[in-house]
């Protein structure tokens, strides 16, 4: 970024801080019901998690059971000898595996990872870490042939298969953190017997890609950064994942969450909790979150969409979901982050206008991002006319607001070419992985603003689609 660009967002955070309060103000409740009267219809409603597939999680949810069984006098030495000791028995009995760690070599790099591991796992955690411990004295580690992966946990084995040909020692320390994190996700047998109904946050086919996803962003987010080494990027897995968790991250956004109340949320396997951290109060809002999921699921090739529209899954990219779903549901997840933004600056006087609308340009940089089709030969993104409507209306209500709110004697240009993201800390400390930096490129917004007329068909690309 140029230092004339930066200097030009230092000046916009200093100056006009305090908004002006009026008493002839229109209540939050003025903002919320127009907001709320924005017809919002999905194209492709059909395919998406329905109504009653949601009541069957939300009952799974209040089944929730706390860990009640005592673990004592369970060293990390001592969990270690359960671990290998189960792991000798598994391979005496399936010899196609290999030692993960051999019994008569307790000094083996092997050895020394996965203890290091556990001993961050132990220090580091904020969760129930005694269900942990008594889950993890079951778990056997072994090697074996995964052909493109580098391991996988096996819940109702109690098992973790690693294949670590070739692998340095970096990639191996990452490897078993990872799956560390997916034996934290599931609840102990004990909470089962006692009713709890779903074993991980993932009910039936939803919210699979945010266990792969948390697992691998626990890494940085979770424990101490300095225990992996990784400040950059270089080791990390499921790209994919990770994208659609930090757009769901958003949700929770502008209140200022401590980013561990997610982590526990899914290692605790509590459901209403993670609909806590989110903000999410309604039977609408927890819709709103498990049909984003479910086309978030269609991205990496699971989930009911595909099942629903068309067995042969693998046919189908981003774009292809885009069209068969459409992109209204991304105008509702504005809408939604709109409505907590209005409620947000009432319930807070000190949050500002700047913050207020940065907050929500940054907020419409990322619906945009995930909206658009982006057209690989001209570089250009197009968007539905319908979405483009509703986005248009939605930010008429917002500036209304703004306007009537914070009295700011000041223009916003939506066409600057980067956004400043340091006046909306704290409330962003909880999202580390969400930026690398604080400064965001404003390229959908420019996309969208340039493009007035030039609209997408979506029919059209899946009618080619299908027909190929």
């Amino acid at each position: 970024m140029t230092k004339k660009n930066k200097a030009k967002f230092i000046s916009l955070a200093i100056m006009g801080m305090i908004p002006i309060t009026i008493n002839s103000k229109p209540s939050a409740n003025f903002y919320l019901s127009k907001l709320n009267n924005i017809d919002i219809e999905y194209k492709g409603a059909k395919y998406l998690i329905n109504d009653d597939e949601i009541q069957k999680i939300i009952a799974y949810s209040k089944t929730y059971r706390t860990f009640d069984h005592k673990v004592t006098d369970l060293t990390v030495n001592k969990l270690l000898s359960l671990i290998i000791t189960n792991s000798d028995e598994y391979i005496k009995k399936y010899p196609q595996f290999n030692y993960f760690i051999n019994p008569q070599d307790l000094k083996s790099e092997n050895y020394q990872l996965l203890k290091e591991a556990l001993i961050n796992l132990v220090n580091n955690s904020t969760n129930d870490l005694n269900e942990d411990l008594c889950t993890l004295q079951n778990y056997k580690f072994v090697c074996g042939n995964l052909n493109n992966s580098v391991a996988i946990t096996n819940y109702d084995l109690k098992l973790v298969i690693f294949d670590i040909n070739n692998l340095s020692l970096d990639e191996k320390k990452n490897a078993i953190t990872h799956e560390l994190n997916h034996i934290k996700q599931f609840i102990c047998p004990h909470r089962e017997k006692n009713g709890q109904k779903n074993t991980t946050i993932k009910v039936d086919n939803t919210l699979n890609y945010l266990l792969e996803s948390s697992a691998e962003s626990a890494k940085l987010n979770y424990y101490k950064p300095d225990y992996l080494g990784l400040e950059d990027y270089e080791y990390w897995t499921y790209s994919t994942e990770r994208n659609e968790e930090q757009f769901i991250q958003m949700l929770s956004l502008p209140e200022n969450k401590n980013i561990k109340d997610y982590y526990n949320a899914i290692f605790d396997t509590n459901l209403t909790k993670l609909y806590q951290y989110l903000g999410l109060k309604s039977f609408a809002d927890i819709k709103l979150f498990y049909q984003l999921s479910d086309v978030f699921a269609g991205y990496v090739n699971e989930g009911s969409i595909m099942q629903k529209y068309d067995d042969t899954i693998n046919k189908y990219s981003k774009n292809d979901i885009r069209a068969i779903i459409g992109s209204e549901i991304f105008a509702d997840v504005y809408r939604f982050c709109l409505k907590k933004l209005i409620n947000y600056s009432y319930e807070h006087p000190d949050f500002d206008a700047v913050q207020s609308k940065t907050y929500q340009v940054y907020l419409k940089e990322k619906i945009l991002s995930k909206a658009g089709y982006f057209n690989q030969v001209n570089k250009r993104v197009y968007y539905e006319k319908n979405f483009r409507n509703i986005i248009n209306d939605l930010d008429a209500i917002y500036s209304e607001f703004f306007n009537n709110f914070y009295q700011y004697p000041k223009t916003f240009d939506e066409n600057d070419e980067f956004l400043d993201l340091k006046v909306l800390k704290p409330n962003f400390n909880a999202l580390r992985e969400i930026e690398e930096n604080d400064f965001i490129y404003l390229y959908y917004t420019s996309e969208f603003n340039s493009l007035k007329t030039n609209l997408l068909d979506y029919e059209t690309i899946l009618t080619r689609k299908k027909t190929n």
